[in-house]
């Protein structure tokens, strides 16, 4: 039996062996359609200590209407780590000890979103509040109720105090349509968003929280994290009213009025300007990961923790730091593409610019989006190849026309990331571009147009376009990169696949298209005449 045969069917078969073990013996699920979402946290705090004792308080979510905590999970880099609970429902976690240097602790949370609300009454009179909510109504340095600004203003929006619930949507409706928002992380009072009209998202809630204390409804800002898959530094705020015996929301930034989505973590109610504080440090920063998960699998995870040892579970990508998950999403679903780009080539007969270039523009574009990206991608190929037509007339050497033609490859880069930040444009993913590989294919262009003439030149450039689109469409197909993040071994199959591919040397797809006049011609030449005499390949 030839060599390839046996490598090529021993790689798929280890593939398949090891997968059928998961989903058969070790229980794996494989269905993944219409299962709940979950989401998985991390925070993660970066400290630089001076050898002194150091403190970091971070907030944590409580199981809450907004949310059920699944599972926690803490890593303390050499600190102590303790959690406290306050009267009001807020829980702190807090590392503590010495720290000489820099640490990186994390906070790691697997929790269920819930879509949280209570119904508005129509028509809440006035009456007396409990005593654990008569500190809602009290005034703060950055809720400042007894402003003149803010009694004035109150005066102004004829704000109906006999009905409670009127006068939250009152205020609701003024600050949600007349309060603009404001692009910016610094700590913003109530105040200063009135006197410039505009302000963040924790600007406005504290506003919102002004007017309503100015009128004698108990009002509080909750600080949380959007559930967006990626990375953020940046918390989210909204308002909590206190009204039919209870706390109800209100989110001026994303417009909802006594009920939320299922689209946040609560961190439950603040109190100081910082969320994340510390103390003795030389620097500190933090950021939060945030990714979607499936609940299959999330619980797939609790289960393994808690009951296996088995050597497969230890090996799993799941236990990995959810940054380092997102970026293996998409790296395990490369080589899928270069499959694909293998059999388009090999058996397809597609003659693309270059054999990898699909695959690592389909990846650049992730940064982009498909349309800027096509967009970007054919005015820095457009202007780069005009310039390399034009200098043909300088008789430049071949390795300073590619050197010119690489620095015009990154100036157009450059002028894409002034463009982008001048006229706000996605321009973020162009950093990603091969421009080594741009360059490259810039020439091939010049050069096939001066030997295969315009319209063979145009059939390879969209053969090279469909063929990012078909790798753009691989690597970001959900349930795909759940797939190979969950089975790695699928990668042995593609392995044994690339193997058999690349041992393909019969006709291809296009080629029989190409020649099928040529096949007619041979066809009807064996064929015996009519009248029964010799034939025309007699």
């Amino acid at each position: 039996m030839r060599a390839w045969i046996v490598v090529s069917g021993a790689l798929i078969a280890a593939g398949v062996a090891i997968f059928l073990y998961k989903l058969f013996v070790l229980g794996y699920p494989l269905s993944v359609a219409d299962a709940p979402g979950t989401w998985r946290v991390d925070i993660i705090v970066t400290a630089t200590g001076k050898g002194s004792r150091t403190v970091i308080d971070i907030p944590l979510p409580r199981p809450s209407g907004y949310q059920r905590i699944l599972t926690e999970e803490v890593h303390s880099d050499g600190l102590r780590f303790s959690i406290s609970e306050g009267s009001d429902g807020d829980r702190r976690g807090r590392w503590h000890g010495r720290l000489d240097g820099t640490a990186a602790p994390s906070y790691q949370v697997t929790l269920e979103a819930t879509p949280y609300g209570r119904p508005l009454p129509p028509n809440e009179a006035g009456g007396k509040y409990p005593d654990s909510v008569a500190s809602y109504l009290a005034p703060s340095p950055a809720v400042q109720q007894g402003d003149p600004a803010i009694t004035a203003l109150s005066r102004e929006l004829l704000l109906d105090q006999k009905n409670r619930a009127a006068l939250a949507r009152g205020i609701f409706d003024f600050v949600s349509g007349e309060i603009g928002a404001l692009n910016s992380v610094a700590p913003m009072d109530a105040v200063t968003v009135l006197r410039e009209g505009r302000g963040n998202g924790l600007g406005r809630a504290r506003l919102f929280c002004a007017l309503a204390r100015a009128n004698g409804l108990p009002c509080r800002v909750v600080g949380g994290i959007a559930l967006v898959d990626g990375r953020s530094d940046q918390f989210a705020y909204w308002n909590e009213v206190y009204l039919g015996g209870g706390w109800a929301p209100f989110d001026v930034v994303g417009g909802h009025a006594g009920s939320l989505p299922a689209d946040r973590m609560s961190l439950g109610p603040i109190k100081g300007a910082e969320l994340i504080t510390a103390e003795n440090l030389s620097a500190l920063s933090y950021r939060f990961d945030v990714q979607s998960e499936l609940e299959t699998y999330a619980e797939l995870v609790n289960r393994r923790r808690a009951n296996s040892q088995h050597w497969l579970d230890r090996l799993s990508l799941l236990f990995l730091p959810v940054q380092q998950q997102h970026a293996l999403r998409i790296l395990l679903l490369v080589p899928l593409g270069a499959l694909a780009m293998c059999v388009l080539r090999n058996i397809a007969g597609l003659r693309t610019f270059g054999m990898f270039m699909p695959v690592l523009i389909a990846l650049a574009f992730t940064g982009t989006g498909l349309l800027w990206g096509t967009l970007f991608l054919l005015l820095i190929i457009g202007f780069a190849l005009l310039s390399r037509l034009w200098i043909q007339r300088l008789y430049l050497l071949l390795a300073a026309r590619i050197a010119f033609i690489l620095t015009l490859v990154i100036l157009l880069m450059v002028a894409l990331f002034i463009l982008g930040a001048r006229f706000d444009m996605p321009t973020g993913g162009v950093g990603a571009f091969p421009f080594v590989i741009m360059t490259m294919i810039v020439e091939r262009i010049s050069v096939g147009l001066e030997e295969e003439g315009l319209a063979n030149t145009l059939r390879r450039l969209g053969a090279t376009l469909a063929s990012i689109y078909l790798t753009y469409g691989v690597i970001h197909a959900q349930g795909l990169q759940t797939l190979f993040l969950i089975y790695p071994e699928l990668l042995l199959i593609i392995l044994g696949l690339l193997v058999a591919v690349g041992r393909y040397t019969g006709y291809r797809l296009t080629e029989l298209v190409r020649f099928r006049e040529l096949a007619d011609v041979s066809q009807s030449a064996t064929m015996p005449p009519p009248n029964g005499g010799p034939s025309a390949g007699a």
